[in-house]
């Protein structure tokens, strides 16, 4: 749940002048995409400098939200058996939910907060609070559709096919898929393979439905993608392509046990849109 996501287009949407920034926080926003886009090992180092700069300046709300996003990253990717992921959560939160206060007029924080606020009302055994927070979720989605259509059906897919949740997702994508004219449905710098990953879980979605000709026309795209090259899970997209049938089967059956994994799965959500070769 808290993997998701991190479909993060981190680019300045006011049109009000954007505040002098300290060359520390600079650095550190320099070094987190590092990370994130090139060189996972430098993740620690990362969230170091972004801790110094917060630090520095605890009101820079560019530099609270990457703190916040590097926490949630470290959460997705960590091992369930290793406290250190729980702290990272609770940090996630922390960060995220300030970087909201600091900056209300960012539309795009929702994606990363609830997320990491459903994974913490899970822990807690809050049930009641996860509708709440899906709640905030769906108002950020009616808002901007195109951006928030990922996290809206990250969060769904676990739930069975045919459910609420499930086709709520699965529909938002479909939606989202002609959208060309927002970034968030383009290739960037900074989110080098989001089309791949985007049309990638698409495709995990009409497979569980039972569409293998539109899986497999989502997977086909993919291949054909000219940034395919240097997308970090093509492995994964050709096994279902050789698989279709198969896959759809194990959907379908009742032990939802032996479901195969989505693109998404094993903390890949931040490294399906971001991470290249």
């Amino acid at each position: 749940m808290m993997r998701a996501l991190l479909a993060i287009v981190l680019v300045a949407t006011t049109a009000i002048a954007a505040p002098v920034r300290a060359p520390i926080a600079l650095k550190a926003e320099e070094t987190f995409f590092r990370a994130l886009n090139h060189d996972p090992k430098l993740q620690k180092q990362a969230l170091r400098e972004l801790t110094t700069a917060f630090a520095t300046n605890p009101r820079d709300g560019r530099t609270t939200v990457l703190l916040g996003l590097g926490h949630l990253w470290m959460a997705s990717e960590g091992s369930r058996t290793n406290p250190e992921t729980l702290e990272h959560l609770y940090l996630s939160e922390t960060f995220l939910a300030r970087a909201q206060k600091l900056s209300p007029e960012d539309g795009r924080i929702p994606s990363w907060l609830v997320p990491a606020r459903i994974a913490i009302a899970r822990l807690e055994r809050e049930t009641s609070q996860r509708e709440q927070v899906m709640g905030e979720l769906l108002t950020a989605y009616a808002k901007d559709p195109a951006f928030h259509s990922f996290t809206v059906a990250l969060l769904g897919f676990d739930s069975p096919r045919g459910s609420e949740p499930f086709e709520r997702g699965r529909l938002a994508l479909r939606s989202a898929l002609t959208c060309v004219d927002d970034q968030s449905c383009r290739n960037e710098e900074q989110w080098p393979h989001n089309v791949e990953a985007f049309r990638a879980f698409l495709a995990d979605h009409e497979l569980k439905t039972g569409n293998v000709a539109e899986a497999k026309a989502m997977l086909e795209s993919v291949k054909a993608h000219p940034a395919y090259a240097t997308f970090l899970f093509p492995g994964e997209v050709e096994d279902k392509l050789a698989n279709l049938d198969q896959f759809a089967a194990l959907y379908a059956n009742d032990d939802h046990r032996d479901d195969p994994p989505s693109i998404m799965a094993d903390g890949r959500s931040c490294r399906a849109c971001h991470a290249t070769k």
